[in-house]
């Protein structure tokens, strides 16, 4: 008889479970197949188990903890305790200057921010990291390596790492969305 943790987690426990997973395997500095041949596993199995969307058996899990130094309670400690609230912005919080978007994960990928600038002449330079630009409203200048890119309100620019420039509001009505690829330490550069 296979003994599997369905009966005893509904599908947002495994989500929980397969994402402490990931963490720790990260931690570890390991790949999804690193963690498989470790615990004995196909690289399938990892990826539907961090993915939540599997249904382990126990000795499977026991070979993925023991493989991450991890133990079975730390992960069912993690499934059971109370889930994560939402991090809500509401409109009226949304003033002049960065009005950063996530504020409680923590160990975001992604910085991001709505920037409303109160100088409609300030240069806003770009960040060390890959960065996208979605203007919300109004419009921007945005320098990139010597050219100028005029944005209105619903274009878009990505822009990879190091890039060298800045962008600027038209104007002193606009509102730009800024998402930042944070970078692997978990620190994310600010505008």
């Amino acid at each position: 008889m296979t003994v599997r943790l369905s009966p005893l987690f509904g599908p947002r426990e495994l989500r929980r479970i397969g994402h402490q997973v990931r963490q720790a395997r990260e931690r570890e500095r390991m790949t999804q197949n690193q963690l498989a041949n470790a615990a004995g596993l196909s690289p399938r199995a990892i990826r539907e188990l961090e993915a939540g969307r599997s249904n382990p058996a126990l000795a499977t899990m026991v070979a993925v903890v023991d493989s991450l130094g991890l133990t079975l309670d730390e992960l069912v400690e993690v499934a059971r305790s109370e889930p994560p609230q939402p991090d809500v912005t509401r409109a009226a919080d949304l003033g002049d200057g960065v009005t950063p978007l996530v504020r409680t994960l923590q160990d975001p990928r992604m910085a991001s921010r709505i920037v409303t600038p109160s100088d409609p002449a300030a240069s806003i330079p770009h960040p060390a990291n890959p960065v996208f630009y979605h203007v919300l409203k109004g419009s921007v200048s945005v320098d990139v390596d010597g050219e100028t890119i005029k944005l209105r309100r619903g274009d878009s620019l990505h822009i990879d790492a190091g890039v060298e420039g800045a962008w600027r509001p038209d104007g002193g009505d606009s509102q730009v969305l800024v998402v930042e690829a944070v970078r692997t330490n978990g620190a994310a550069s600010q505008d």
